[in-house]
């Protein structure tokens, strides 16, 4: 599959005597301190664009298994190191944001702390006991406070769990959480190996007396899962792209596209794309076969993008691809 290189491409108004009754409730309504709120941000065009800002989400920690539930964490900088400067010489403008949410993360732009509207800032937090519907409300206020509520969208790409993360954010959103923010402009989404439907893999992590909840949330049919809309949007639309391999042993492809979306990517195993480089593997060509509407039959190429690549043009594209 070639994917395309980027571009930079009348009704009378109410008597008066509703008038007057309207101008008095107005008038009560400001003395009681009941004044209507301010109108939302306009939603933000959808287009094809490469300044648009790119949230980056890693995925979940698989070492150590046992003892203290704080992994070693993410490098931020390192682990999307590929990605950022690949993206960057591909043409794209919009600012690359990384996000964290063990403790133990480092170089991350923005960090799990809690940061829920009515609480003042705290200490970084996170572990992978740690709900992801925790984390996922964290990060969706995060992106509504600096983006959606200033009427700009993002995209996101996200790896393995990440991908889990942002799914959570739209499925709360969409389902009007009040604990949420009361909307998200989230435009494109790319996952690469995210466990939509589960893996068993997840049962390893941890033993019978010391199991970690991300991992129990990971597991085949977990309530988690259960409770995840299928192709959440946000406000305006959103366009996912689900990536998966036949090399991945630890998110069988199956489940890396087990959710409903208009463009999925699965590699062949003879293109040896393991699940901890589906994120970073940025040129070459592949085998794989791909599929861009949920009616559409599946279609080989042996000469595909790399999944950088064919991850930045779907960003790239909002609807077409």
């Amino acid at each position: 599959m070639h994917l395309p290189a980027i571009e930079c491409r009348t009704r009378q108004g109410p008597g008066a005597a509703a008038a007057l009754v309207l101008a008095l409730v107005a008038a009560l309504a400001v003395l009681v301190g009941q004044a209507t709120p301010a109108a939302a941000q306009a939603a933000p065009p959808r287009d094809d664009s490469v300044d648009e800002p790119v949230i980056m989400i890693h995925g979940f920690h698989e070492r150590p298994y046992l003892g203290d539930p704080v992994p070693w964490g993410y490098d931020c900088a390192d682990w999307w190191k590929a990605a950022r400067g690949a993206m960057t010489a591909q043409g794209w403008t919009g600012e690359l944001r990384t996000y964290g949410y063990y403790q133990s993360d480092e170089n991350c732009d923005w960090y799990y702390t809690n940061d829920t509207p009515d609480e003042a800032k705290q200490a970084r937090l996170g572990d992978r006991n740690t709900p992801l519907t925790d984390v996922a409300q964290d990060l969706a206020w995060k992106i509504y406070r600096s983006y959606s509520s200033k009427g700009k969208s993002v995209d996101v790409m996200a790896h393995s769990m990440g991908g889990l993360v942002i799914r959570s954010a739209l499925t709360e959103v969409s389902k009007g959480n009040p604990w949420f923010p009361p909307h998200l402009y989230v435009e494109d989404v790319v996952t690469y190996g995210t466990p939509h439907a589960g893996t068993t893999v997840s049962a390893l992590c941890g033993n019978r007396f010391n199991r970690f909840n991300q991992c129990d949330e990971m597991q085949v049919n977990s309530a988690f899962l259960q409770n995840q809309i299928q192709n959440p949007q946000g406000a305006h639309g959103t366009d996912w792209t689900l990536f998966g391999s036949d090399f991945d042993y630890f998110v069988p492809a199956r489940s890396a596209t087990g959710m409903e979306a208009d463009h999925k990517v699965i590699y062949d195993r003879s293109a040896r794309i393991n699940h901890q480089s589906l994120h970073a593997i940025t040129d070459g060509t592949y085998g794989m076969r791909y599929i861009n509407t949920p009616n559409a039959r599946w279609t080989h190429d042996d000469t595909g993008a790399a999944p950088v690549r064919a991850g930045t043009n779907s960003l790239y594209w909002h609807k077409a691809w």
